[in-house]
């Protein structure tokens, strides 16, 4: 079982952001046309796509990940308990734990630029706030690592509701690809299932357990 330990980014001040609606390269420089901004035709709220897919549950604890691409074949360890939570991970080569995701940086980067109050810089970090009288707060903070062609992986960690978690997994290509998920402080990975479920039923704890 492959165990990788990756750095965390430092913390980051959030000056800059794609506003609503208008899509941003990876400079951070709005895309234009002929001079005048190019507005997005797409909703700046959840993709009803992931939200079709949403039925693991209605709330997520702590939580802190590296997102990849699932390889094509994956052998199931010996299930095991984290946090009072059976699991099945899965065992994995090198090569195969560090499968790309199946979308490029700027393709990821667009998707969430779409995202109605996410605020995102151009090296690929982003915090969502709910608002602050949200009767579903959550917070989420990520940072998009470039691997070329390809999104090498994602960062992720937070707390909250399915839907604003789903409409990141969108933008790394799910539900179309399905998804591989590591838990950063166990080293282990898991699919969409066990870790929807591990988040889901975890007590409340502190990010990255």
């Amino acid at each position: 079982m492959v165990v990788a330990s990756q750095p965390i980014w430092p913390t980051r001040t959030h000056a800059r952001f794609a506003a609503p609606g208008i899509r941003a390269d990876r400079t951070g420089r709005k895309l234009c046309g002929k001079g005048i901004l190019e507005r997005s035709t797409a909703p700046a709220h959840f993709p009803a796509r992931g939200l079709a897919r949403s039925r693991h549950g209605s709330s997520m604890q702590s939580f802190h990940i590296y997102l990849h691409g699932m390889p094509t074949a994956i052998v199931l360890g010996e299930r095991r308990e984290i946090d009072g939570v059976r699991i099945d991970p899965i065992q994995l080569s090198p090569t195969e734990a560090a499968t790309p995701l199946p979308v490029s940086f700027d393709e990821a980067y667009e998707q969430l630029a779409r995202l109605e109050r996410l605020f995102l810089e151009p090296d690929g970090s982003f915090t969502w706030v709910s608002p602050a009288a949200s009767a579903a707060p959550f917070q989420f903070d990520g940072l998009l690592h470039d691997g070329g062609p390809r999104l090498a992986y994602l960062e992720l960690k937070g707390a909250g509701p399915l839907e604003p978690f789903d409409a990141i997994l969108t933008a790394c290509g799910w539900p179309e690809a399905p998804l591989l998920f590591q838990l950063v402080r166990a080293g282990i990975f898991l699919d969409e299932a066990n870790f929807r479920r591990w988040a889901r039923l975890r007590p409340m704890g502190a990010y990255g357990r």
